[in-house]
C-alpha cells in the first residue's frame, strides 16, 4: 500500500487488531517520511453484506418517501 503523503511504495504495518466485525484495523508507516496512517480492511463476504444492506436500506428509504 502506498504512502497516503508521498506515495512511497515501501510501508510497514506497525500494529494490526481484530475487529468485533471481523475487520482487521493496521496502523501503517512509510519508510520514506515516517508518516504513519490507519487502514480498515474487510473480507470480500463482508463487503458484499455491507452492499446488500446499503441497497435494503435505499429501497426501504425510497418506500418511505413515497408513502
Amino acid at each position: 500500500m502506498p504512502c497516503t503523503l508521498c506515495n512511497h511504495s515501501e510501508t510497514r504495518v506497525l500494529r494490526s487488531t481484530e475487529r468485533a466485525d471481523g475487520s482487521v484495523r493496521r496502523t501503517r508507516q512509510c519508510c520514506r517520511c515516517g508518516h504513519r496512517w490507519a487502514t480498515v480492511e474487510i473480507t470480500e463476504e463482508a463487503a458484499l453484506r455491507v452492499e446488500r444492506v446499503k441497497s435494503a436500506a435505499g429501497a426501504l428509504l425510497e418506500a418511505i418517501g413515497r408513502a
